[in-house]
Parts: C-alpha cells; structure tokens; sequence
C-alpha cells in the first residue's frame, strides 16, 4: 500500500489511521496477545480497610490475590478481635459496629458466617467468620495460615474473627 499525501507533504489521516492500526496489530501479533498487557487489578481502598480495622483489635493481616478475567483481585485479609466469649457474638458485635459504620448486611448465617455490602465505598464487600469455621470451612492458604498463626500467638480470645475483604468490579 502507497502512503497517500497533502498537497503540504503530510500524510493523508486515512493512511496515518490504517498505519497505526497496523503497527497495533503487529505489535498484538508478535506479543501472542500477551494477558499481561491487559490485565487489570482490584483492591479495596486503604481508608475502607481502616475503617473496618477499628472495630476491633486486628492480630494479623495480609492479602491474597485472585485472578479471573484478565482482573486481579487483591483481598485483604484480617484477623480481629472484638473482645466476645464465642464467634455468635462476635459476628453479632462486628455487623453492629460494621452497620454504624455504613455497611449493611447482605447474607446473615450466624454463627459461621455474615456478609456485609458498604454503602460508602462502591462495589466492596466482605465477609467475616469465627476464625474455627473459617479454618474448617474456607481452606485457608499459606498467607491465611501464617496470619491466622500470628493471631492465635497475640491473643487468648476465645472468638476471633477473620475479614475477607474484596472490591467487586462487575
């Protein structure tokens, strides 16, 4: 294909366009449509997982990462203490202070679990779970278990809990 020009020496903008969009294209080609380059990452604001930190003591915390659709999803990890005798009352003392807080309760199923929607940050969302139901039950992997290891040496609490937050970007 010959490049086509002005009267003043610059390229046509019909050729400059297919010119770009053949580089483009050339570059997607040779890169093997690469996921990486299109990859997107989710993670819950700072001052979110703060806000959720206060509502008890926080013994551990780390991130996991899951990936699906060319989206990285960061989750924040905690492991709290609100100063209950059993994970009932803990989860029932979490969503209280959660609520006042703005969240509100999606999914009750006390006492393993309660999921919780914020009203102030869009799209976050968590779960919290007596940490026995969350070992049993979630499977948790080598950053929950050194997180909920660190917890377990800070504290005598019968009734932590653990916080799985995640930004959901659908």
């Amino acid at each position: 294909m010959t490049a086509s020009y002005e009267p003043d020496g610059r390229r046509n903008r019909a050729t400059a366009v297919i010119g770009w969009t053949a580089a483009l294209t050339a570059m997607l080609l040779i890169s093997g449509c690469d996921p990486a380059l299109f990859q997107r990452e989710s993670r819950v604001d700072s001052i979110a997982v703060s806000d959720v930190s206060s509502i008890g003591k926080v013994l551990a915390r780390t991130t996991t990462e899951d990936y699906g659709d060319g989206l990285t999803t960061i989750n924040e990890v905690l492991v709290l203490d609100v100063g209950s005798s059993n994970a009932a009352e803990a989860l029932d003392a979490a969503s209280v202070s959660l609520r006042k807080l703005g969240w509100r309760v999606a999914i009750p199923r006390p006492p393993e679990s309660v999921y919780l929607e914020s009203s102030r940050w869009k799209g976050v969302r968590l779960f919290l779970y007596g940490l026995d139901f969350y070992e049993s039950w979630a499977e948790p992997g080598p950053q929950e278990e050194k997180a909920i290891s660190e917890a377990r040496a800070l504290t005598k609490s019968p009734a932590p809990l653990v916080v799985e937050m995640y930004k959901d970007e659908s």
